[in-house]
């Protein structure tokens, strides 16, 4: 008679070899996931940058992405940066997809390249956190979870590689990622910079004296601010058709770069615009109605009363300074604008026109004004001649629309 046995038939467990590849599987599809979000976040930053729809989403006035997104290095030969990074996650995903099916000679050579690009975003990643936290001094959300993604990628993409190619190996990817990232950054430095307002500022030469002894005054606000055009500092001629009354701060990144959209709106239609710069600084050492002052905001109070006192002095020399104080990627050091001041007017009259009252009394005047607006950020837009309130612009083309609209602007 055959015995029947009721113990649960035994089953082998896997075997080393079995769980390499079940591991590797699952490595494979971690890195594509990971990729698969980190394109899709430079995907977005890619497409906000070339539809100039202004921010992403999240940033605002309170974060730093407009520092970030508008500086040089947010871009290289004019080309965002987040386009070679998507390529760079496209050949991650890529290769990662191909490996098992590639003979073993072509296997290697593809880690190889599978390698560099992991080395690549991760030396890339250190570089722009690094330019983020020591340099600029601004953190953009949006880049910081690419980077946070890059470095996933980067550290999941070597593991795998490590499965397939001895460390000893990697020599040649260490040295390619760092001569093609060195290549990247100097091509970031030494390039051309197409930001918004770097080279375009109008000098306003003679046009900001014209008209000194104008008593014109224009009311905005409800009559709440009241100004006298020819006495405040103006970009554009005197007499122009309408004028623009601008709230801003030298070291707001969407103020150098409005700054630059109306430079350029006054460049195509010379006798119909002009501009009135007034600083607002939101900084509470000169601002009573803004409790917390961010740290790249720290010296905007002693920036503006050093633009106020030039064109104080002289305010023909206004424009050179004005347009000194916004041609650079970050705001200028004060002892850097200081001395910058002192060259152009000289330091004895410099320490006389500081001690004007007139100063601090017209940046009360701005502050309030700013405040009155109701405006959540900076620039504000003033002028008799818009339907309402403009406040910061998403880009070049919607200010020069909403000029061209509410001031019926035809041809030159």
């Amino acid at each position: 008679m055959t015995e029947v046995s009721n113990e649960p038939p035994t089953t082998e467990p896997p075997t080393t070899e079995q769980r390499d590849v079940g591991s590797t599987r699952f490595l494979r599809a971690a890195i594509v996931f990971f990729s698969i979000l980190a394109l899709f976040v430079a995907g977005y930053l890619l497409f906000t940058s070339l539809s100039k729809s202004g921010q992403p989403l999240g940033c605002g006035e309170q974060s730093g992405c407009a520092e970030v997104l508008i500086s040089r290095w947010s871009q290289v030969f004019g080309v965002p940066v987040s386009l070679p990074a998507g390529l760079a996650y496209i050949g991650v995903i890529a290769v990662t997809m191909s490996l098992t099916k590639l003979t073993d000679q072509t296997r290697v050579r593809a880690t190889k390249l599978l390698a560099t690009l992991a080395l690549i975003l991760i030396f890339a990643a250190v570089w722009f956190v690094g330019l983020q936290v020591f340099y600029l001094k601004a953190i953009c959300p949006w880049c910081m979870t690419e980077h946070a993604l890059g470095l996933i990628v980067g550290g999941l993409t070597l593991c795998l590689v490590n499965r397939y190619l001895p460390i000893g190996k990697l020599a040649a990817p260490v040295v390619s990622a760092a001569v093609m990232l060195g290549v990247f950054i100097s091509a970031q430095a030494l390039g051309p910079y197409s930001g918004p307002a770097a080279d375009r500022l109008l000098a306003s030469s003679g046009d900001t004296d014209a008209g000194a002894g104008d008593s014109r005054q224009v009311a905005l606000l409800d009559g709440k601010f009241v100004i006298s055009p020819a006495q405040l500092p103006l970009s554009g001629a005197a007499d122009a058709e309408n004028l623009i009354v601008v709230l801003f701060d030298y070291c707001c990144p969407h103020c150098r770069a409005t700054h630059g959209y109306l430079s350029n709106a006054i460049e195509k239609y010379p006798r119909k615009l002009s501009f009135v710069s007034l600083p607002a600084p939101l900084n509470s050492d000169c601002n009573p109605h803004w409790e917390k002052t961010k740290k790249r905001f720290l010296e905007s109070c002693d920036l503006a009363k050093l633009a106020l006192a030039v064109y104080r002095t002289d305010s023909s020399k206004f424009p050179e300074f004005d347009r000194w104080l916004f041609e650079s990627d970050l705001p200028r050091k004060l002892d850097e604008a200081r001395a910058k001041a002192k060259s152009i007017i000289g330091g004895a009259k410099l320490d006389d026109a500081l001690k004007d009252p007139w100063i601090d009394e017209l940046l009360l005047k701005n502050t309030t004004a700013y405040h009155d607006s109701q405006a959540e950020r900076l620039p504000v837009l003033l002028s008799p001649g818009f339907a309402s309130i403009v406040g910061r612009p998403g880009s070049e083309q919607e200010l020069m629309e909403i000029l061209e609209q509410d001031f019926k602007l035809g041809g030159n």
